[in-house]
C-alpha cells in the first residue's frame, strides 16, 4: 500500500484525473497571463505561469517539513515535553503526507530515530538524508537518479551538509534537482550572519544547476528561519520564485505574506506552482506548518 494510502487501478486512475485537470486548468489560465514588453520584466506571479506554457506534463505535490528534533522529545527529560515521542510524532506525520498527497518534500530536522521509523511506516518512499536534513520522494512516481551534499553554514557557524538529489519523473523522464535547507535559528546565539551566508551557498548551488546550456529544474525546500533576508536575495537573479507568490522585479522586492513565513517552496522558473498551503493543522507532530503546493515542471 502506498504513503497515500491508495491500492488498486481505480485510486490510480482517479488521482491521475485529477491532477491532470490542474494541469490542463492552469494551461488554460496561461493564455490570460499578460506579456511583457521586449526586454520588459514580468512580475513575479506572471512568470511563474507563462514558463508553465507548452506540453502538459503530469503535475506533482511538493512540501516541506520541520519535523522537530527527536532528542527533543525522547529521553527521560525531554526539552520539549509538550510533544510526544519521537516515534509517535513520526506516525502522525505520515498519516499528514498520506491526508495531503504528497510526492516529494524536504524533511529538516530528521534524526536517525524519526527516520528509521519514517522507512518502516513508508517504504514506498526513497530517502536520502545528510544530517538532519533530508529529500523524500514517491518511489511510484520518481525514480533516484544521483545524489550529492553541499557544506552550509548552520549554529554558531559550524558547516552542515545539505542533501542535493536529482530525481527521475517516471511519467516523462524530466529530470528534477530537489535541494532540502535548514538555516540556523537564533535559538543557540545571534545566527542572522550564518543564516545570509548559508542562503548564499545555497543560491550559488541552485544557479550551478540552472546557468548550463541544459539548465534542470530545481526546487529548493527548507525552514530558512527568514523571511525577506532569505527571498529577496535568492529570486534577485530572477531565477528563481516562491510558491508562496511575491515578486523582485528591477531591484523592486515584495515577500510574499503568509502566516510563519520562515519555511519555504522555492522552484526554478520553468517549475509552475498552483494551490500554495500553510496547513497548521499536524496533529502536533511537531511546531511547524506543513507547507505544500502543486507543482508542473514545463514542457
Amino acid at each position: 500500500m502506498s504513503i497515500h494510502g491508495r491500492t488498486g487501478a481505480v485510486a490510480t486512475a482517479a488521482r491521475t484525473a485529477a491532477l491532470l485537470f490542474l494541469a490542463t486548468s492552469a494551461v488554460a489560465f496561461v493564455a490570460m497571463v499578460p506579456t511583457a514588453a521586449p526586454g520588459a520584466a514580468l512580475p513575479q506571479s506572471a512568470t511563474s505561469e507563462a514558463t508553465a506554457a507548452g506540453p502538459v506534463r503530469p503535475p506533482f505535490k511538493v512540501a516541506t517539513f520541520n519535523v522537530l528534533f527527536a532528542s527533543h522529545t525522547d529521553g527521560r527529560h525531554p526539552r520539549r515535553a509538550a510533544f510526544a515521542h519521537s516515534t509517535v510524532r513520526t506516525e502522525r506525520a505520515v498519516r499528514l503526507f498520506r491526508r495531503s498527497g504528497i510526492d516529494v518534500a524536504g524533511l529538516q530536522e530528521l534524526q536517525r530515530p524519526a527516520r528509521r521509523t519514517l522507512r518502516r511506516l513508508a517504504p514506498e518512499f526513497g530517502i536520502f538524508a545528510a544530517s538532519t536534513r533530508s529529500v523524500v520522494w514517491r518511489k511510484d512516481d520518481f525514480a533516484f537518479v544521483d545524489a550529492h551534499t553541499i557544506r552550509t553554514r548552520t549554529y554558531r557557524g559550524r558547516l552542515a551538509r545539505t542533501p542535493v538529489v536529482t530525481l527521475r519523473q517516471r511519467a516523462t523522464g524530466q529530470h528534477l534537482v530537489v535541494m532540502s535547507v535548514h538555516n540556523p535559528a537564533d535559538t543557540r546565539g545571534p545566527a542572522e550572519a550564518f543564516r545570509d551566508e548559508a542562503t548564499q551557498q545555497q543560491l550559488s548551488e541552485a544557479l550551478r544547476h540552472r546557468r548550463t546550456a541544459d539548465p534542470v529544474p530545481l526546487l529548493v525546500l527548507g525552514d530558512m528561519n527568514a523571511r525577506a533576508r532569505f527571498f529577496c536575495p535568492f529570486t534577485a537573479s530572477g531565477d528563481m520564485h516562491a510558491a508562496a507568490g511575491g515578486s523582485h522585479v528591477n531591484g523592486s522586492c515584495n515577500v510574499p505574506s503568509f502566516t510563519k513565513g520562515i519555511d519555504w517552496i522555492m522552484g526554478s522558473t520553468d517549475v509552475a506552482f498552483s494551490r500554495f498551503r500553510d496547513d497548521y493543522d499536524t496533529r502536533r507532530a511537531t511546531d511547524h506548518p506543513l507547507i505544500t503546493a502543486v507543482a508542473r515542471i514545463a514542457g
